[in-house]
C-alpha cells in the first residue's frame, strides 16, 4: 500500500536547470509568450520523444519565474492524492502563502472530498492577480480517470 503522507521530493516541482549547449528557439519562445494572454487556459506542446519539449519549456520558464509552477509528472504519479499532493506544492513554489485545501495527513481521502478541495483551490486561485502558468511536463504518465477528469 502506498503511503500517502509521504515528503514532497522537491525536485519534481522546481523549473529544471537549463542544461549547457541546448539550443535557444527565440521563434518558439515567442509563441510559448502567448500563453500569457489573459484568454488562454491550457496550451499543449505537442512533439514526438526526443525533439526538446521539455527543454523549450524550462527555458521560457526560466525566463518567466514566480508565475510559473513546475511539476515533473512520473508514473509514480497516478494515483489521485500523489498527483494533487504534488500539484498544489508547485503552486506553493510560486504562491508559498498558499494553503492547500486538502488534508495530506489522511490516510485515502474519498474523491468526492478531492474534487472539493479542487474547487476551493480553483475558487482561492480565482482572487489572484498576477499570472500563473502551471506547466506539468510529461503528462502522458498520468492515465488514471480521476486524475484527468479533474483536469
Amino acid at each position: 500500500m502506498m503511503k500517502h503522507n509521504q515528503v514532497i521530493l522537491t525536485s519534481k516541482v522546481q523549473i529544471p536547470p537549463q542544461k549547457p549547449g541546448v539550443v535557444s528557439r527565440p521563434r518558439l519562445l515567442r509563441k510559448l509568450d502567448r500563453i500569457l494572454d489573459p484568454g488562454v487556459r491550457v496550451a499543449l506542446v505537442l512533439a514526438p520523444p526526443g525533439f526538446g519539449k521539455s527543454s523549450l519549456v524550462s527555458e521560457w520558464a526560466h525566463l518567466h519565474q514566480g508565475e510559473v509552477a513546475w511539476f515533473s509528472v512520473e508514473e509514480t504519479d497516478n494515483h489521485p492524492f500523489t498527483f494533487w499532493q504534488y500539484f498544489m506544492a508547485a503552486i506553493q513554489s510560486v504562491f508559498p502563502k498558499f494553503l492547500s485545501p486538502v488534508n495530506f495527513n489522511k490516510p485515502e481521502l474519498p474523491q468526492s472530498d478531492i474534487h472539493k478541495s479542487i474547487v476551493h483551490m480553483i475558487n482561492k486561485m480565482a482572487g489572484v492577480t498576477r499570472n500563473l502558468v502551471i506547466i506539468l511536463d510529461d503528462l502522458h504518465h498520468v492515465i488514471n480517470p480521476a486524475i484527468l477528469t479533474e483536469l
